[in-house]
């Protein structure tokens, strides 16, 4: 794995966090909106890594509609970071945490 990479996913993890905080209980009812129509299309009974894949298949159609590129890091991190969210809040019950949801999606979506 690039070492370089996996420091870029701590930065964009921690300033993405921070980002969706400053963003209040409008955006986190959004947040459990989205869960809730993810666990209603099965999403919960994917595999870890077919999860990971279909968020950054989201986050790359997602930064597209918005205008942004494909590589434009700060809006492909806030897409990462909305799904990531709503993923686990959809799982619930899962031993898997954001920061590493979120820090898988990042490393896949600029390794492909």
């Amino acid at each position: 794995m690039n070492f370089d990479l996996e420091k870029e996913a701590d930065v964009y993890y921690k300033s993405s966090s921070f980002a969706v905080k400053m963003q209040g209980d409008s955006l986190m009812n959004n947040l459990d909106t989205t869960a809730l129509e993810m666990r209603q299309r099965g999403f919960a009974s994917l595999d870890y890594d077919s999860a990971i894949y279909t968020i950054n298949e989201w986050v790359r159609h997602y930064v597209n509609q918005s205008g942004w590129s494909e590589y434009d890091k700060d809006g492909v991190s806030w897409f990462i970071a909305l799904f990531s969210i709503s993923y686990c809040k959809c799982v619930q019950n899962t031993d898997v945490s954001l920061e590493k949801v979120f820090k898988d999606c990042f490393i896949q979506y600029y390794q492909q």
